[in-house]
């Protein structure tokens, strides 16, 4: 990227990490945009660069501030905005579960968890930086680019993990009926029947509650409604679809929305850029 692009008002880079299956980035900067609540399957690590943003899903604050970074667990519903006059400039990296589990455990770290807050950890914030601009601007076939990119990555995932996880056991490792296990089961039923319409009476029943009750608790513990955490799995399904090389109307048709506008603006209140841009990322790879 050159000067004048990084000083547009507004703009979002993303590409997937070459030879780095389940690593994905996000370059941006945003003044008005604000995302909607939702939430990835995959863990998200963002650097604020400038700026302020908060990411909280709900009526609270969860402020990140330049060179501070901020953790989400996957499936963590979290939002999107920028506070005050200055655009908020940040950088972002996905990382798949399972990717995550063994950088942890390379570190000695099993189950790792992370502070709900935003770190003030500059030089963390530095290393996502560092790597995110080596994975955006290294050549798909260079192998000197790639071993920057992966240099960069180790010492970010060292950097991470080392210094700022705590280790817990992992959710749901026990057994039980709690009101977190009774949420997880109607959680699972949505994640496995993502493509059809759930009715709300059929989750809280999954979880033994009224459905009043299932709502007030499932917005609780994950931070979207129940209809709202459907429609983000949809929009999900329909980017990995996307990604793999269906037209944006088939994957708007295969995960049940009306039409590709209708997929391309929920899609752009989640992640901030158009499935166009996967489609162009596609034909540059090429």
């Amino acid at each position: 990227m050159n000067e004048q692009e990084v000083n547009h008002r507004e703009f979002a880079y993303f590409r997937p990490v070459a030879d780095m299956p389940g690593v994905e980035v996000l370059h941006a900067r945003f003044s008005t945009h604000r995302f909607s609540p939702h939430a990835h399957e995959s863990w998200s690590i963002a650097a604020v660069l400038s700026g302020t943003q908060d990411n909280a899903a709900g009526s609270a604050s969860n402020l990140v501030s330049a060179r501070e970074v901020a953790v989400l667990r996957p499936n963590e519903a979290h939002a999107g905005m920028v506070v005050g006059d200055a655009p908020c400039h940040y950088v972002m990296v996905y990382v798949a579960p399972e990717v995550m589990t063994v950088a942890a455990a390379a570190c000695g770290v099993d189950a790792p968890t992370f502070p709900r807050q935003s770190l003030k950890a500059p030089r963390l914030a530095l290393r996502v930086e560092a790597f995110v601009r080596a994975a955006l601007s290294a050549p798909t076939h260079a192998d000197a680019g790639r071993l920057e990119v992966q240099a960069e990555w180790d010492s970010l995932l060292t950097d991470l993990v080392s210094q700022h996880a705590s280790r817990s056991p992992l959710e749901g490792s026990e057994p039980g009926s709690s009101p977190a296990a009774a949420l997880r089961r109607a959680q699972n039923l949505m994640l496995e029947h993502w493509n059809q319409p759930l009715a709300l009476e059929d989750l809280a029943r999954e979880a033994g509650l009224s459905p009043f009750h299932f709502c007030r608790q499932f917005g609780r513990a994950y931070g979207l409604t129940p209809h709202r955490y459907q429609l983000v799995l949809r929009v999900a399904r329909a980017r990995a679809l996307i990604a793999q090389g269906a037209p944006v109307a088939e994957a708007a048709l295969a995960t049940g929305f009306a039409d590709q506008s209708h997929l391309g603006r929920q899609f752009k209140s989640c992640f901030g850029y158009s499935p166009g841009v996967l489609t162009l990322m596609r034909g540059a790879s090429k």
